[in-house]
């Protein structure tokens, strides 16, 4: 299966502004994953931060890392009843090694306070640009969502839902 991702970057392309330390900059390995259509929905119901996809990749010392999320969700009243009152979000994060990659701050996406639909659907992305020296070695990149207030469920199901998706790319760019 093949997948257009970005702009379509390939193992040895350069980036334009080099790697983040000004060098090469030319794609040393990729490691990708995606939420698959096989039916099984990915949810998370809490407002606690889950795992929702990760990579696992080992890099070459001295080089930078580039990592791309794309996350088309929906998120509805847990009861499927009750519409929201206030606006609220589901709450997006990366994760390396253990530890919180705040680039930007959490990436959520708003929802309108009583819809006449009270399922909503919404899409976005998280893109860490390669300035990042992760240091050589095994490294683990996970993408985690959160439902931003209780009584909400936020769901991922391309296997059913027309547009739903989550992917997630991390690129070892060379120094």
């Amino acid at each position: 299966m093949s997948h257009i991702i970005g702009h379509g970057r390939y193992k040895g392309e350069t980036y334009p502004e080099g790697g983040g330390s000004g060098g090469g900059g030319a794609i040393v390995q990729t490691a990708y994953t995606e939420v698959p259509q096989d039916g099984t929905p990915r949810t998370n119901a809490t407002t606690d931060f889950a795992d929702l996809l990760t990579v696992n990749i080992t890099t070459t010392g001295g080089n930078t890392i580039s990592v791309q999320a794309s996350i088309s969700a929906d998120l509805q009243p847990t009861d499927g009843i009750t519409p929201p009152t206030t606006a609220t979000a589901i709450l997006y994060r990366l994760v390396i090694d253990g530890h919180q990659h705040m680039e930007g701050g959490n990436f959520s996406v708003l929802f309108p306070s009583n819809p006449t639909v009270y399922q909503v659907a919404a899409t976005g992305a998280i893109v860490m640009e390669p300035d990042f020296n992760i240091g050589g070695g095994p490294h683990t990149v996970t993408l985690q969502w959160a439902c931003k207030d209780s009584g909400f469920t936020a769901t991922v199901d391309p296997g059913s839902v027309l547009n739903e998706c989550a992917t997630l790319l991390v690129e070892e760019i060379a120094a």
